[in-house]
């Protein structure tokens, strides 16, 4: 009798299961939703989010789509610690990435610290768990410049520089970040050939992005600012899930690879003060000044990064540097107005792109900053091309009330009648279901 109740009991939950992951979700009109909200840019550098279209999977995107849930990669406990990733240091040869095959405990992945991954799969079936990993996220736009670790704007602060400090930052480094910028620091790490651009050479004292002059060393915040943001279009991940302790060690052990720190001071760092607001008189006065200043040799008239210079230009070591391409707005020293506006101002040491703080008055430099920001307007930032909003969506995107669209909850739909198309609208988790899925 207990056997009969036991078998009755999982005959009524695989039922409930059927009926809640397959039958119940072709009954909820959402989960055929094939848009997503999206973030884009409007004519005035801010980001906003509206419903849009997705696109589909290729067939290889499919494949790895395929390939990732059939091995378990969504539940995988392998994932990655502050103590780092790590994997078992053999497999049995089996060509896939089952986590049954790994040497036990294969569930407590703290046993495994410090051993090197070994991973045996079809290539084709890599191929396409890389296609589908790089997928992923590509249908939200721009939703990076709302990233929360993309808002920090620390350029004053002070790391102590204590042994205690900079020791600890040396093995984070080691961990870390040896990769790619090479165990002295001179951004010959193993991986380094086959970045591009390549990494920071730390020994030579010249960085980027920086609140001081051009040719001075950067703050403490300044460092810390871009290691916690990334570098958009490169390489250069965010760090904001790195303990914070530990991102300041690592500026204290940065500080030991070239003998700049020891004989140099940064300079006081430029004041960026409130924007102006925009407006279309300003956006037309920066289109002149980046014509007169002559932006489009390197950046193309367009902004798309294809200017009769582009080609030749080289940094202070020799290597190719290729002119950021406004279009996509993947702006890596940030891409908020006063982002650019800084870069404006300090230029990028090391880089053919020079100071304009001397040749440009302060509302030259908002002016064609503000200008920068717009041609990504309403574009994707992954190919640069535009989006098909019709000119209603973009006039609401341009024009709303401070705080309108600033989030995917608040997203505009276009396809909504017009008392309803700014109405927050609830947000679904889409399953997959017997009739197919929403993306």
């Amino acid at each position: 009798m207990l056997r009969l109740y036991a078998l009755g009991a999982g005959f009524v939950c695989i039922s409930l299961a059927i009926f809640v992951q397959g039958l119940l979700p072709i009954a909820i009109p959402e989960s055929r939703e094939t848009r997503a909200t999206r973030a884009v840019r409007n004519e005035w550098g801010e980001v906003r989010w509206v419903w849009y279209e997705s696109t589909g999977y290729m067939p290889l995107e499919q494949l790895g789509r395929d390939v990732y849930r059939r091995e378990g990669c969504w539940y995988c406990p392998l994932y990655p610690n502050p103590d780092g990733i790590a994997f078992a240091a053999r497999t049995d040869g089996t060509p896939v990435l089952e986590i049954g095959n790994l040497p036990e405990p294969y569930d407590k992945p703290e046993t495994w610290r410090g051993k090197t991954l070994t991973v045996v799969v079809p290539a084709e079936e890599l191929r396409g768990l890389v296609a589908y990993t790089q997928k992923l996220g590509t249908n939200r736009g721009a939703w990076r410049e709302a990233f929360e670790p993309q808002m920090l704007a620390v350029s004053v602060m002070s790391v102590p520089q204590t042994e205690a400090q900079v020791e600890r930052g040396r093995v984070v480094y080691g961990r870390r970040c040896a990769g790619c910028h090479g165990t002295k620091g001179d951004g010959n790490g193993p991986v380094a050939t086959f970045l591009d651009p390549r990494p920071r050479n730390f020994t030579l004292g010249s960085f980027k992005f920086r609140t001081t002059p051009s040719g001075s060393l950067p703050t403490d915040g300044d460092l810390y600012r871009t290691l916690t943001r990334g570098v958009r279009w490169t390489a250069m991940p965010t760090w904001h899930e790195l303990p914070e302790k530990d991102r300041i060690a690592v500026i204290a052990y940065l500080k030991t690879l070239s003998p700049r720190w020891k004989d140099e001071k940064p300079e006081p760092p430029i004041v960026v003060g409130d924007p102006p607001g925009p407006t279309r008189e300003l956006l037309a006065r920066g289109r002149t000044l980046y014509a007169q200043a002559k932006c489009g040799e390197c950046h193309g008239d367009g902004g798309r990064g294809d200017g009769p210079s582009a080609g030749q230009l080289r940094d202070d070591s020799k290597f190719p540097v290729r002119p950021t391409d406004f279009t996509r707005g993947q702006f890596k020293g940030g891409g908020d107005v006063r982002d650019l506006y800084r870069t404006m101002t300090t230029g990028l040491d090391g880089t053919p792109m020079p100071s304009f703080a001397d040749s440009m008055k302060d509302d030259e430099r908002w002016a064609i900053s503000y200008y920068v920001l717009s041609l990504s307007a309403f574009r994707d930032p992954l190919t640069g091309d535009e989006l098909k909003l019709d000119a209603s969506a973009r006039a609401r995107l341009d024009d709303g009330a401070p705080g309108a669209f600033a989030s995917p909850r608040l997203a505009l739909d276009p396809q909504a009648p017009s008392d309803a198309a700014e109405r927050p609208k609830a947000m679904v988790r889409f399953h997959k279901g017997m009739l197919g899925e929403g993306r």
